[in-house]
């Protein structure tokens, strides 16, 4: 089960499938004020907390994202993408990524 270190951890049942996921929403409730950020800050923090392991990610890492400020830091700020998407001119890798998309 993954580690939740702000406990905003949820479950999504549908008729076929529970799903987990962590709510930013409840997290923005906690002195962080998330919906305060821009989007792409609250991509970051999303794609921390949902892969932290307390190894690669820690919650010093996550703090740092949630405590951005547009003046820039000297600390790392983690980030794991799922998959990338890249341009290309022959159009053959981007027919591969949408076939890995499937």
């Amino acid at each position: 089960m993954p580690k939740d270190p702000f406990k905003i951890k949820r479950l999504l049942t549908t008729k076929n499938a529970t799903y987990i996921f962590y709510s930013l929403t409840e997290l923005g409730k906690d002195v962080h004020g998330i919906t305060k950020l821009p989007f792409s800050i609250r991509i970051l923090s999303e794609n921390a907390i949902r892969n932290f392991d307390d190894f690669a990610i820690t919650k010093e890492n996550i703090e740092t994202i949630l405590q951005w400020k547009p003046a820039g830091s000297n600390k790392a700020i983690r980030f794991k993408p799922a998959h990338v998407l890249l341009q290309d001119f022959t159009g053959v890798p981007a027919v591969v990524d949408i076939a890995l998309l499937r």
